[in-house]
């Protein structure tokens, strides 16, 4: 029975340090949100002087990635093209996850906020529009009923807003 005390007493004394220590981040994130910096590193920009500046070898194929599926180009193709530029293997779930970032619009994210950032962005006004109405569009989709496997999946749009998809053989 001690032991089972003194295991609950020190379990109980480290979720409370954990919730000191994530407090303190929280409140640090927001401080650096309010100011107009960005809190670690997102794919495509370096630190310099504290401050964001775009990857000369990753940012420009960010940008052409949202410039590709803005365009209409398949997520694997897009997710294949930023793999081989990078040389690391990238998967879908977070090439989307990318796609959705307001760091590239140079924008910071604190909490529910999005402000305004110090930082150049990647992406234009318009092309950032289009990828968010894509990604609104193809929400909850699986990639593969999106594959053009027949000359109008994904154009052609019932009276319910639903859009013809491949269903199987």
């Amino acid at each position: 029975p001690a032991g089972r005390l003194m295991l609950t007493n020190m379990l109980a004394i480290a979720e409370y340090r954990s919730d000191e220590i994530g407090r303190g981040w929280s409140g640090t994130t927001q401080r650096r949100a309010d100011r107009g910096q960005h809190h670690g590193r997102p794919l495509g920009y370096v630190k310099r002087d504290k401050h964001l500046v775009p990857d000369p070898t990753v940012g420009p194929a960010i940008a052409e990635v949202f410039r590709r599926y803005g365009g209409g180009e398949p997520i694997g193709e897009v997710t294949a093209y930023l793999a081989a530029v990078r040389g690391v293997a990238m998967h879908t779930p977070n090439v989307k996850k990318m796609l959705r970032n307001p760091v590239y619009r140079g924008m910071v994210v604190a909490g529910d906020e999005i402000l305004p950032g110090e930082h150049d962005a990647l992406v234009d006004g318009p092309t950032w529009e289009r990828v968010q109405d894509r990604l609104t569009a193809e929400a909850g989709t699986p990639p593969r009923a999106l594959a053009a496997t027949w000359s109008l999946v994904g154009l052609v749009v019932c009276p319910r807003e639903h859009r013809l998809q491949r269903q199987g053989d």
